[in-house]
Parts: C-alpha cells; structure tokens; sequence
C-alpha cells in the first residue's frame, strides 16, 4: 500500500513547540493510514455517498489532524467580514493571498477570468459562473507555475450560514483563514483522467453571511506538467465547519453543514514559466532512499524522492485465505462500481519504508510542509527568500516532518543535499 501524508490543516501545528504523548503518535499514524489508504465509500439510508461522517473521510482525518495536534484547541472567532462593499469578483488574490497556506504576491502573475459589475454585483463574464441548490459558483482569477494550478472562487449561497465558520492557521506567524471544503473531480484535457479534491479545501474570508471567497491549489500527478490547457472543474458538494464545534464533534460528525449539487465550470489555463526552476539533484544511499529532483516556484517547493519498497509475494496468506477475509469486502467495493482486489495484486501491492522529507532555506527557515507520497513532498514557500535549499530525507515520516531546528535534522538525516538556487 503506498503510504501518502496528505494533511494540508496539520500546517499551523507542525510549527508549535509541544510534546504529544504515544496516545497521539499513534493517532497521528492511524490517521495516516486512513488518508494514505483511500478508504472506500459507502452508502448511507439516502442513497448519497458517505465516508464516516457528513463529509469525505479525507477532509475528516484532516480535521482530527489538526484537533490531535493542537491538543483539541479550534479558533472559534471568524475573519470579519470585509467593511467595504466594492467588486469583489476580479479581485479575490489581492483579498486573500496573504492568509492562505500558499500565501504569496498572485495578484501581480494571475490571469483575470472576470470582473465584477458595480450596479449589480453580478460577474460582467457569466460564462465562469453556475449554479445549482442556491449556490452560485464563479470563477475570478487563475494562476499556474505548470505543477498546480490556483484558482480563486467567489461563493454565494441563498441559505447563508458563513458567518459560523471558524478559522484556522495558515502559518507560523499565526496568519488565519477560514475553509470551504469541496468534494467533486477536476480533470486537465491533456491528462484525461479525472482526479478527486484530495485535499477538499477552499481557503479564504467570509465576505458576509451570504458570502464567501477563497483560493483553491490543484495539484498535478507527480510526474505532471502543462503549458496549456482546459481546466474543467465538476463539483457536486461544498461544507464548512461550525466554530460552536468541538473538535470531537468534528471528529465525529465531520462538517456542519454541506450542500449538495452540481457545479461545471471549463477554464482555460496558461502555465507561467517565469520563476520557475527544475534542479536536478540525485543524491542517494545504499538503503535505497534519494533525493532526485527539486522544482521551485514562487509559491511551492517540491522534492521528487525514491524510496525503497517490498511487496507480499513471500505472504503465507494463501489465495483460499485470502478470498476468505477480502470475500465481503470486494462486494462492497464492486457495488460502489470499483475493481475489486485481486489476490496477484495483492501479492504485488508496494509497501514503502517510512521517511519524511524536510526543507530548510539558507537562513535556517523550515518551509511547512504539507503533503509527502513516497514519490513526492510538496511545501509552501510562504514569502521566504530562497537563494539557497537544504533538502534532508529523515527514517520516521512524523518526526522529520515536526522537526523545526535545521542542525537536529542533520543529525537524523539518512540523506541530505544543498540546493543553489538562482
């Protein structure tokens, strides 16, 4: 089973000092594990796919994420909401890209999909704007450096309710902002294949109770790049949380209230290569491990990695056996209209050897990370100067990942290399 640390709302913890207990560290990798496993949906009495919860059980784990390592402690105070009431729509990044996680300067690189009328407040393009269950969706503004792609997106809602968001840590520096999860596909043209919202989120402000804006990062397989392209976003659910919330409530309940519908809206999109460099590095062990590739742009970093791997093929679960405990389970999965598992795959299933990546700039700064697979680790530049990268792989995936002090992780590092960046 591949093992994925996708866990984009445990940022502003991985910054505290504290000293979790077992009981959480073995929380922390049972969470893992479910966000690494994908855990197949089931139906609920409605007939709606559910995983646990009001919500995915993706964006779920990331909430008790988040609740495990802040010690159970939720912000309960909203953003305000913006005083004045000028066009919005056109104008999102200059509003948000402060707050959010891949904070940065957008609003000088993005490419505007549509402004907003005055008179009406309406988008002046409707051709980036739907909606569907009293929810209006549009498009504002996109922006790609080839590997992700962020878009922002203004959100009206006849129900209202926004103002019960809570917020949450984008940085270090205590940087807030509030999320609107969203579950659905999105897809390129060049690449066909359609892909779920992996990490479900939306970060951004409340405007008013009616009202939201945000910024949602798109993530491209690892080996994926484009120039060019259509960007096709298919939504079918939007939640948030309730600040009155406990994290136990969000544990077990996931978010508080959600809407159901259809959202479809194609984008084109334009990769900007300025600022962009691909650093080839191929720093490796005799274990196996190494450190292949580091991509830098303007508001991520990401480390292409190699780690080693066994499979089951020695297993003395027989097939017979095997049949025996995954028999119901196949049923589940093939009426969810999903393959089932077949035993020489599960014979050939990779498991990796746990490791975590970490990266320091030349000034000693830990750039957040916020999501590792055993093919990639991705952190957030958050306005950091980088001339230079010390990229280190650790053995224990958590610690290296909670590990703040660049002269500790040295000394756990089993790889390491130094980045010049021009």
């Amino acid at each position: 089973m591949d093992r994925n640390y996708t866990e984009q709302e445990m940022r502003e913890t991985l910054g505290k000092d504290y000293e979790p207990s077992e009981i959480v560290n073995r929380r922390l990798q049972d969470i893992y594990k479910q966000i690494g496993a994908g855990r197949k949906s089931v139906k609920n009495k409605e007939g709606r796919k559910k995983t646990g919860g009001r919500f995915p059980a993706i964006k779920k784990g990331l909430t008790v994420t988040a609740a495990v390592l802040a010690g159970g402690i939720l912000l309960c105070a909203s953003n305000p909401a913006l005083a004045a009431k000028i066009p919005i729509i056109g104008a999102i990044f200059d509003r948000v890209e402060q707050d959010v996680t891949f904070s940065g300067n957008y609003s000088k690189k993005d490419n505007l999909l549509t402004t907003e009328d005055e008179s009406t407040g309406m988008p002046v393009n409707t051709q980036f704007s739907v909606e569907d269950n009293g929810v209006t969706m549009t498009a504002s503004e996109i922006y790609s450096d080839g590997y992700s792609i962020y878009l922002t997106l203004d959100v009206r809602s006849e129900n209202g309710g926004f103002n019960s968001m809570p917020s949450h840590y984008t940085a270090d520096d205590k940087t807030t902002a509030q999320t609107l999860y969203i579950q659905g596909v999105w897809l390129v043209n060049s690449y066909g294949s359609e892909i779920p919202f992996l990490n479900n989120s939306m970060e951004g402000k409340v405007v008013s109770d009616t009202e939201f804006i945000g910024m949602m990062k798109l993530d491209l397989p690892d080996d994926g790049r484009i120039t060019e392209d259509t960007l096709s976003l298919q939504m079918t659910q939007i939640g948030f949380d309730n600040k009155e919330f406990t994290p136990e409530m969000l544990e077990n309940e996931g978010a508080a209230n959600t809407i159901i519908g259809a959202w479809n809206i194609d984008i084109p999109v334009q990769a900007d290569e300025t600022d962009i460099q691909v650093i080839d590095v191929n720093e490796k062990n005799e274990k196996g491990f190494s450190i292949d590739q580091v991509i830098v742009t303007p508001y991520q970093v990401k480390v292409l990695t190699t780690a080693p791997y066994t499979t089951r093929k020695d297993s003395e679960i027989t097939k017979k056996e095997f049949e025996e405990l995954w028999g119901e389970k196949n049923k589940e999965i093939q009426e969810q209209g999903e393959s089932e598992v077949l035993y020489d795959d599960y014979l050939m299933d990779k498991i990796y050897e746990d490791f975590g990546v970490s990266v320091f700039t030349q000034d000693g700064n830990r750039l957040m990370p916020i999501s590792q697979s055993e093919r990639s680790a991705t952190f957030a530049v958050q306005n950091n100067e980088i001339i230079q990268l010390q990229v280190f792989i650790g053995e224990n995936g958590i610690d290296t990942m909670k590990e703040k002090d660049m002269g500790s992780m040295k000394e756990k590092a089993i790889v390491s290399a130094t980045i010049e960046v021009q």
